[in-house]
């Protein structure tokens, strides 16, 4: 889990965006979710309405309205600066990680 919520702040999951500028021959590279755009990391775990959807829930959940970032790192650092103390920055560090 947070191995994958690091991959993603730093744009290494291997989306067909990524797939793509490695050289593999991809038949389609619009996203598998939402068959709209390109699946890049923003789009997958942010953009897609499906993405979107679930940080809507999550956001409902802990009693925020928010703006979304433009870009995962972004996201990542706004979402856990939503209380205070040290203890709860790392609970809701979790949360993003566990959603992602």
């Amino acid at each position: 889990m947070v191995i994958t919520a690091w991959r993603v702040m730093l744009g290494r999951v291997p989306t067909r965006e990524c797939l793509r500028k490695r050289g593999v021959m991809l038949d389609s590279m619009v996203c598998a979710m939402c068959q709209s755009e390109e699946e890049s990391c923003q789009h997958l775990f942010l953009d897609c309405k499906h993405a979107q959807s679930v940080w809507a829930l999550c956001y409902r959940w802990i009693g925020i309205f928010s703006v979304q970032h433009n870009d995962c790192l972004t996201h990542f650092e706004s979402f856990h600066l939503i209380q205070s103390s040290n203890k709860q920055k790392l609970v809701w560090k979790g949360v993003w990680a566990n959603i992602v």
